[in-house]
Parts: structure tokens; C-alpha cells; sequence
């Protein structure tokens, strides 16, 4: 009898004891379920992140390459990109609650390793089932995903290494032969040698941002243009590209060296420095005005007020010539004295380089402004010693070389209305500055050669970093400060 009441006691404990800890219990099991809910979410939640940040991080790439105002500081393409494959992922994987980008994507340069890095943080508000008993109903889980973008690195000296100077337009006509592949060889039909540079014409330095978003807003309002032909073209071919008989991919998209194209890019230049160079050379004042002839009397010259023996300068030109003729021609047996050249009056004047000019040192012909309704530049011959074109009107200025022959100078005509090149099988060797330089003909050659002057840009010796997309992956780098 005592040991039955005994059994009854115990067998009443338990009951009491169970009852005690199924809430307990309950709660457990309701931690478990939710927290293995939250596990999944984030676990899901963290593949939306690394897809995102890829995205986002490839696009950001591509813009770059494409000179699209994307930058460290403000990437809207890669944004709305890491946007949109966030939301995919969610759907595919099921999430069926909102996530939001919290805060927006964020880009930060690592100059150090040549890389920079796009972070998306996601974050999904996940409901509470069992735990709700307790007063929780919802959880906030997060994701953070971080995208190396490195780079490959080429280094290129442009310490006066400037094929054109442009400031406000440029295009060219027939650069490939066939404009509808970029998987056809051989169809390289002109080469630039040489850096090309945009420029507002002042000495004004901008950042990298600043001006790859000068040269993009020339771009986007057609005002500059590698290929009139092909649209999608954003290099300037090398001479290297056609001795290989090379595809457009292989010169440009597959060219991470740079050994093959150049692109564009902005650099301050002082558009007044380049004449006033040419100025000191020829012995000529600033500004020039109506300058006596070096045949003029001596009370022409006591009239202008200085001296005809100041016109004389360091560089061998002991005088300048005047060579204004009354039919406005120049050619090239009037440039055959060791001597500087100035030519003045209204209206049009033509110049032949019909014959080679003889001499080494290159010569000067300065236009005055005062020359305002049209200049043709006629090379016929190559002209062997080098000419610097200087020219500070507003003049239209026809440039044509006649197929098969050289041009060796400088032309630079930075006000001038259009600098057309007419230059179709010829060869260009020099530096060409201009607001508005339009190239035709192909199969034609340019190529940078330095014959004294330089581009004028008073900004001294400096490499440029030629940057290209070598790969793009999740990271964790431990040196970069998020805000």
C-alpha cells in the first residue's frame, strides 16, 4: 500500500514537472525553428549580396572602359546593375520579403594594389513565427558583399608627346576598312602614332574624374568621335595593329598593354604658349601688330618703337621675311633661307609645299589673324624640312597631302573655325592643335615626332597610367576605411 502511494507521488512530479517545462520547451523549439529560418534567409540573402556586388562591380568596370561618368564617387550604372540582379537573385531563391539596398553601394580606390573595390549591403526584414509568444515578431538579417575590380597597368611618358591637341571637336573618317566586325583581320585602315588629348585651352588642371567627364560630354554630344564609321569604336589604332593585320578585338578590347591602340584623354594645355614660343624663335614682339619687313627703312622701325636688331633670337633666325605677295601664295621656294616667315592681309592666302624644302632646323611661317576668310595648305612634295604652321585667326583651314608624300611640321590653328585634313594614302609627322579637327582620307598615316616646339603645355615632365580590366571578384580587403 505504502509503495503504490509512493508510485502516485512520483507519477504526479513528473506531471508537474512536464507541465512546467513545456513552455520552456515550446520556446526552444520555436528558437530553433526561427533561428533556422533566419539562417536560411541570411544565407540566401548573402548570395543575393555576392551577385550584386559582381554585377555591379562588372558594370562599373565596362563604364570605365567606355569613359561613362561612373567614378569612385558616383556610380549610377553600377548601382541600378547591383540593384537588379539583387532583386533577381531574391526571386530566384524564394525571398519573398522586400530587401533594400542599406545604404546605397559604396566604391573605394586602392591606388596601392591597383584596385578598387564595390561593397552592396543588403538588408531583408524576416517575420518571427514561434517566437511571437514572447513578443518578437520580426528580425532584421544583413548581408555585406565586397567586389575587387584590379587592374593591369601601363605607364606612358607624355611629356610632349601630343599627336592632337583638340578643344572642342574632333572626327575621322575611314579609321577601318570594314566597320561592320571587329572579328575581321586586317582591316586597319588609318594609324595614329602618338597621344591624342582634349583640352578646354587653358592651364586649368582637372582630376581624372573631371576629365573623363569633359571628354564624355564631347562624346555624347558627337563631338568627338574615333570613327564616323563605326559607332562603336573608341580607340585610336597604332601603325603596330596594321603591321599585324590585326582584328579591331585584338588591338582594342584584348589590348590590355596598350601596344596596340591609344584612347583619348583630357590634359590642361595654355593655347597662347605655343605662338609665343613661335614668336620668340622668329624674334617677332607680343603681340606682333603691324611689324616692319626686314626691308623696311629705319624710320619704319624708329616709328614701331624698338629696335631691328632685337629681332634678332638665340636660334640662328638673325631675320624674318615678309612674304605677303600680292597674289597670296606661298610656296616652298620662298622658304629656303635660314629664316622666319610672317604673311598678313585680309582674305585667303594658299600655300604649296610643291618641292623639298632644303635645310634641317625647322622653319617658321606665322599667319597673322588678319588673313580671315580661308587657308589651303597644299602638300604636293614632302616638304623634308620640318614647317611650324602657326596660325592665330579664325580662318577655315584646308590641310590636304597628296597621296604618297609626308608633311613634317607642326599646325597649329587653335582658333580657327575647322581644321580639315585631307591626308587619304599620305602621311602626317608632327602635331596638329585645333578647336575643331576633322581628319579624311584612309589608309593614312599619323605619327608624333618632336621638332623643338612641343604642345605648349607648361606642365612638364609626367607619366600617364593607361588602366584596363584584368578581373573582378569577392574580397575581404583589410586596408580599405568604409564609412
Amino acid at each position: 500500500m505504502i509503495k503504490k502511494l509512493k508510485n502516485a507521488k512520483e507519477k504526479g512530479a513528473i506531471i508537474v514537472f512536464t507541465a512546467l517545462l513545456l513552455p520552456l520547451m515550446m520556446i526552444c523549439v520555436g528558437l530553433a525553428f526561427d533561428l533556422g529560418n533566419l539562417y536560411v534567409h541570411k544565407t540566401r540573402l548573402q548570395n543575393a549580396a555576392d551577385a550584386a556586388a559582381l554585377a555591379g562591380a562588372r558594370e562599373f568596370a565596362a563604364s570605365n572602359d567606355t569613359r561613362s561618368p561612373d567614378t569612385v564617387s558616383s556610380h549610377p550604372a553600377a548601382d541600378a546593375e547591383a540593384r537588379e540582379y539583387a532583386e533577381e537573385n531574391a526571386e530566384k531563391n524564394n525571398i519573398k520579403n522586400e530587401i533594400s539596398l542599406t545604404p546605397a553601394p559604396q566604391a573605394k580606390e586602392d591606388a596601392d594594389n591597383n584596385a578598387i573595390y564595390y561593397r552592396v549591403d543588403l538588408q531583408e526584414t524576416v517575420p518571427l513565427y514561434f517566437l511571437r509568444i514572447i513578443g518578437r515578431e520580426q528580425q532584421d538579417v544583413s548581408a555585406s558583399a565586397i567586389a575587387a575590380i584590379a587592374w593591369s597597368v601601363a605607364e606612358e611618358n607624355t611629356s610632349g608627346d601630343e599627336l592632337f591637341i583638340v578643344k572642342s571637336h574632333f572626327d575621322a573618317v575611314n579609321a577601318v576598312n570594314n566597320p561592320d566586325t571587329v572579328t575581321m583581320a586586317g582591316q586597319v585602315s588609318t594609324t595614329f602614332d602618338g597621344n591624342i588629348v582634349v583640352t578646354d585651352g587653358t592651364l586649368n588642371a582637372k582630376s581624372d574624374e573631371d576629365g573623363k567627364a569633359y571628354l564624355k560630354n564631347m562624346e555624347d554630344n558627337d563631338h568627338f568621335k574615333y570613327s564616323s564609321q563605326m559607332a562603336g569604336l573608341n580607340a585610336f589604332l597604332k601603325s603596330e595593329a596594321s603591321k599585324n593585320n590585326m582584328t579591331i578585338e585584338d588591338a582594342v578590347i584584348k589590348d590590355t598593354d596598350m601596344k596596340y591602340h591609344s584612347e583619348a584623354y583630357y590634359e590642361p594645355y595654355d593655347e597662347t604658349a605655343l605662338p609665343a614660343k613661335a614668336r620668340a624663335a622668329m624674334g617677332l614682339p607680343d603681340p606682333i601688330g603691324n611689324v616692319p619687313t626686314w626691308q623696311s627703312s629705319q624710320a619704319e622701325w624708329d616709328a614701331y618703337g624698338v629696335a631691328r636688331d632685337n629681332y634678332r633670337s638665340s636660334d640662328g633666325y638673325d631675320k624674318f621675311l615678309d612674304i605677303n605677295a600680292g597674289n597670296k601664295t606661298v610656296d616652298a621656294s620662298m622658304l629656303t633661307e635660314n629664316c622666319a616667315y610672317t604673311t598678313t592681309g585680309d582674305g585667303n592666302l594658299a600655300i604649296n609645299l610643291n618641292s623639298s624644302i632644303s635645310g634641317t632646323e625647322p622653319v617658321y611661317l606665322y599667319i597673322d589673324e588678319t588673313v580671315n576668310q580661308h587657308i589651303n595648305l597644299d602638300v604636293t612634295a614632302s616638304n623634308g624640312r620640318p614647317v611650324i604652321f602657326i596660325y592665330n585667326g579664325t580662318a577655315e583651314v584646308a590641310f590636304n597631302i597628296s597621296s604618297g608624300q609626308t608633311f613634317s611640321g607642326y599646325v597649329y590653328a587653335p582658333y580657327a573655325s575647322q581644321v580639315i585634313v585631307n591626308a587619304g594614302g599620305a602621311s602626317f609627322e608632327g602635331t596638329i592643335m585645333a578647336d575643331n579637327l576633322t581628319l579624311r582620307g584612309d589608309n593614312a598615316s599619323y605619327k608624333y615626332v618632336n621638332y623643338g616646339m612641343g604642345g605648349g603645355s607648361g606642365q612638364g615632365s609626367k607619366v600617364r597610367i593607361l588602366t584596363k580590366t584584368s578581373s573582378i571578384k569577392l574580397a575581404n580587403p583589410s586596408n580599405i576605411s568604409w564609412d
